[in-house]
């Protein structure tokens, strides 16, 4: 191998945004579809909806998707990040100093308490619950920033004590459900951090976010995961000379070690030599870091240029360029220190989590994240205008009063501030896997109709927000397992998938017969969008209806834009249209039309109250754009 090629594979190789529509049915590799699904499809071309298919942030082939989930799973679970770059480390550092080493590479929470700690004190009264939680929570790190959002008289245990029994109890599924988060952590992670991106776009880095169903703070553990794989806490650089030479000893070299240890917290480096006069293609390597005990220099080792090349696609690797003339530690030091300053990210909101049941709350507090409150009563926690972001996701249609609690999350938001409502199309394919298959096999059953966008969008202008756009997102399961695991993906996928939906009495012996029903079910064929089943990898995809909106503020509060003027009429002529001349349009099937149109007089999921107050409120003027939602409306 020449100079040229080892210099090529210096640069990383990170995963890219999705391709154009056209080249989908053309990469064999592709698992994701970036096509609208036949349900948005129909939304879109019968009915008018300005429904669009949300870009993903990253690639959907197979080799990223399986590379990428099991860097996250190794993140989160507490695995060394990656197995080959873990070898190299403990090669290099002494044995001493791995151990204090292993956990730059990690998602660490706090644990605000042991498992069944909280059970017990809650069982002892709610005066020593609420002290309890009020002293450790303000020793938490996991609560630093979020302070300014809450109110003073909030009271943390307290709102324990009315919460509903949900879905998730402790007695029900969700005792499984958490325990395969444990081992499954990034099953969700390509629609996650679609999400993601949608709630953080435009918003202060430093803002705090709110997940009103965030249960044990899987969202919060993919956004620290991801983030930690974008600082790469290992940079790796060449150097001419032998830099370690005069050793690292001297008073000036620990004052700036210690200088970059308080500004870069864990920074480590892999310092590359010159290639070996005898052309031999061996480099010599040395780690370079600061710790716990201070400066740490690593024993030297030789590394052939085929292992730089493999050390080169991983995602925890930052790379200096070029070849740098050093003479010392210190000039060292200080090249990558100043290199870390550029590449670590400075992103770093927080997500503060939430649900509506008794047992995630628990759950997350194992987690050590910030969390309590019911989502429909979030203003007695939370201050009025403070949060940046609030989303809805996966269990939006367990919130019984969506309509108040939308004008709950308008209250908590500053002006400017984004809200992100996720849900699963009922008349999809994913509505089929809730009404006919975890329904009747769950323990807890799952007799819940889904959010579909036009009642989303009904509710986000009723609760006063603007800016709504409406979106198609894939978000589908996968599960990956190393080459080495024991294990295979089939079973993991099957093990989750029963225990987080309770199924696992249902189908617990009858594996095979479970993954057909996934296979005929969640799948996508006029897309070719269509799940995998195999050794290292499993892919399943779904699809779900996103809606985002922003609270607006000072003098454009009462205005509508011409898009939403035009999205309001479109609305308006939906919920007046005959429900026969819509039908129609399009050839659906019985069970789709009688959730459009209810006997009880239901459209597109809205109540026959929500439509009265729909009505009155898009017959009323709404400041200067008023005249143009009317001549909207006219040509509509």
């Amino acid at each position: 191998m020449n100079e040229s090629n080892v210099q090529a594979a210096k640069l990383p190789r990170i995963p890219a945004s999705a391709p154009s529509h056209g080249a989908a049915h053309h990469d064999e590799s592709r698992l994701t579809r970036p096509e609208l699904s036949g349900e948005a499809v129909r939304l879109r071309d019968g009915f008018g909806l300005p429904i669009r298919l949300l870009p993903q942030p990253r690639e959907g082939t197979r080799a990223v998707l399986r590379d990428y989930t099991l860097s996250l799973n190794r993140l989160i679970s507490g695995l060394v990040c990656d197995a080959q770059v873990w070898a190299l480390v403990e090669r290099c550092l002494p044995p001493t100093c791995a151990a204090d080493f292993e956990g730059l590479f990690k998602v660490r929470f706090d644990p605000l308490w042991e498992r069944g700690e909280l059970e017990a004190l809650h069982s002892q009264g709610a005066t020593l619950l609420r002290q309890e939680w009020g002293r450790r929570a303000a020793e938490s790190r996991r609560w630093s920033g979020a302070s300014a959002i809450f109110r003073n008289d909030h009271d943390l245990a307290g709102v324990w004590e009315g919460l509903p029994v949900g879905d998730f109890d402790i007695s029900g599924r969700g005792k499984d459900y958490t325990t395969g988060m444990e081992y499954f952590q990034a099953a969700r992670a390509f629609g996650i951090e679609c999400l993601l991106d949608l709630l953080e776009q435009s918003q202060d880095p430093q803002g705090v976010y709110l997940d009103v169903l965030g249960g044990d703070g899987y969202i919060l553990r993919i956004l620290e995961a991801s983030r930690k794989m974008r600082e790469r806490r290992l940079v790796v650089l060449w150097v001419k000379g032998d830099p370690f030479a005069g050793g690292a000893d001297s008073p000036e070299v620990q004052a700036l070690a210690e200088e970059i240890q308080a500004k870069v917290e864990g920074l480590l480096a892999l310092v590359l030599s010159a290639p070996a006069a005898d052309g031999n293609g061996l480099r010599q390597a040395r780690l370079l870091g600061t710790g716990p005990a201070g400066l740490l220099v690593g024993e030297p080792v030789a590394l052939r240029e085929s292992d730089l090349l493999d050390l080169s696609t991983k995602p925890f690797l930052a790379w200096i360029e070029g070849e740098h003339e050093l003479r010392d530690l210190a000039s060292l030091l200080r090249l990558i220190h100043d290199h870390a300053e550029r590449a670590v990210d400075g992103h770093r909101p927080l997500i503060v989590t939430n649900d509506i049941s008794p047992h995630m709350f628990y759950s997350a507090g194992l987690w050590g994240l910030p969390t309590r409150e019911d989502a429909r009563r979030l203003s007695r926690t939370f201050n009025e205008g403070s949060l940046h972001g609030v989303l809805y996701a996966y269990g939006t249609h367990h919130v019984t009063e969506i309509e108040p609690s939308l004008r709950e999350a308008f209250r908590i938001l500053r002006p400017g501030g984004r809200i992100v409502v996720h849900d699963f199309l009922d008349e999809g394919q994913v509505g089929k896997w809730f009404h006919e298959i975890v329904d009747k096999h769950s323990r807890t059953g799952h007799d819940f109709a889904h959010l579909g966008p036009i009642e989303i969008a009904v509710y986000l202008f009723l609760a006063g927000f603007r800016d709504v756009d409406l979106y198609e997102m894939e978000d589908p399961f996968i599960f990956s397992v190393p080459d080495s695991s024991s294990t295979n993906a089939r079973d993991v996928a099957c093990t989750y998938l029963l225990g987080m939906y309770g199924m696992t009495q249902s189908f617990g012996g009858e594996r095979e017969r479970f993954e057909q029903i996934v296979a005929q079910i969640l799948t996508y064929p006029e897309i070719n969008n269509v799940p995998l089943f195999a050794p290292d990898l499993v892919y399943i995809p779904r699809r779900a209806a996103v809606a985002t909106a922003t609270r607006p503020g000072g003098e454009t509060a009462d205005r509508v834009s011409a898009e939403d003027a035009s999205l309001i009429a479109l609305l308006d002529k939906l919920l007046s249209a005959d429900p026969q001349e819509l039908l129609d349009r399009q050839a659906v099937a019985p069970e789709v039309a009688a959730r459009w149109f209810g006997e009880d007089g239901r459209r597109w999921g809205l109540s026959r109250e929500a439509q009265r107050s729909w009505f009155e409120w898009s017959g009323r003027p709404r400041g200067r754009s008023q005249e143009d939602a009317q001549d909207s409306r006219r040509s509509s």
